[in-house]
């Protein structure tokens, strides 16, 4: 059994290191200073995981392996970001990623999960459902998603008078929601192969 002591040593840790990513997210968000670096890195590594240089550490210069480490960092970031404003990240059957830009430069910052978790950074084309990094550093609330919490707020009251008036199950209004998702993924799949 762990004495009080060690169990509150390893609680204090906990935090510090908490807080330690919490400033270092703040920095990402304040700053360009990481996106900077990663678009001067991707110069040279156009594509690379958080665990490229694990067993081979001195290849890589002490700053440069520090930086690499915090991408799951951005990746949270940019994964609040997305959430606010109701951007769907890229996902696949190994792990998902957002496509981020900033100056014309544009790039998937995601993760695949195997094994383990690994997040990766790879330089892309243009892409139009770009995250553009300013507007995350400036916590921009997009004129798209002031239109979606509009129309959210008024499906919210039509499902409130269906239930409370009109006496609707909720049950019906789930199988319509669930129907109309598969429809969506129907149409969607019928527009991915039309384009093969």
């Amino acid at each position: 059994m762990m004495s009080e002591a060690k169990l509150k040593m390893m609680k204090e840790r906990i935090i510090k290191e908490n807080q330690r990513k919490e400033a270092i997210k703040k920095d990402m968000l304040e700053s360009t200073s990481y996106i900077d670096w990663l678009i001067h890195f991707t110069e040279e590594n156009p594509i690379f995981s958080d665990d490229d240089w694990l067993y081979n550490e001195e290849e890589i210069s002490k700053e440069d392996l520090e930086r690499v480490k915090n991408l799951p960092l951005l990746f949270e970031c940019i994964s609040a970001f997305a959430e606010r404003n109701y951007i769907s990240s890229n996902k696949d059957e190994w792990g998902e990623n957002y496509s981020i830009n900033k100056d014309d430069i544009y790039m998937n910052i995601g993760y695949n999960a195997g094994q383990g978790t690994s997040f990766y950074c790879e330089r892309t084309e243009r892409k139009d459902s770009s995250i553009n990094y300013y507007n995350m550093m400036n916590k921009n609330t997009m004129m798209r998603t002031m239109h979606v919490d509009q129309r959210l707020g008024d499906i919210s009251e039509e499902l409130k008078e269906l239930i409370v008036t009109f006496k609707v199950p909720i049950e019906f209004i789930r199988e319509m929601v669930d129907n109309t998702e598969q429809e969506v993924k129907e149409m969607k799949q019928l527009v991915k192969n039309r384009k093969k």
